[in-house]
C-alpha cells in the first residue's frame, strides 16, 4: 500500500535505457504518462490519483527503450493506494 502523497513507484531495468510509463485506474481509464524517464523509479504527482478513493488500485506498465531502439514492455503492476 503506498501513500498518496508519496506514490513511488519502482522498477529494475537496464542502466541505459529510457523509460515511459503509464498509470491507469482499474477501468484502463490513464491517469498519467510519463517519457524520457532514466530512473527506475518516479514519484506521481498527487493530481494525477485523486480520483482513485482510499483503497482503491492502480494499475501501471514501463516501457524500456534500449540504445539500439529495442522496446521492451513490463509487465501490468497493481498497486493500492491508502
Amino acid at each position: 500500500v503506498l501513500s498518496r502523497q508519496a506514490c513511488t513507484l519502482v522498477w529494475s531495468g537496464p542502466e541505459s535505457a529510457m523509460f515511459h510509463l503509464q498509470v491507469a485506474d482499474r477501468d484502463y481509464q490513464v491517469l498519467h504518462r510519463e517519457s524520457g524517464l532514466t530512473t527506475t523509479s518516479f514519484t506521481l504527482p498527487a493530481a494525477a490519483i485523486e480520483s482513485v478513493p482510499p483503497g482503491g488500485v492502480i494499475l501501471w506498465q514501463v516501457e524500456a527503450v534500449l540504445p539500439d531502439g529495442t522496446r521492451e514492455s513490463s509487465r501490468t503492476f497493481q498497486t493500492t493506494l491508502e
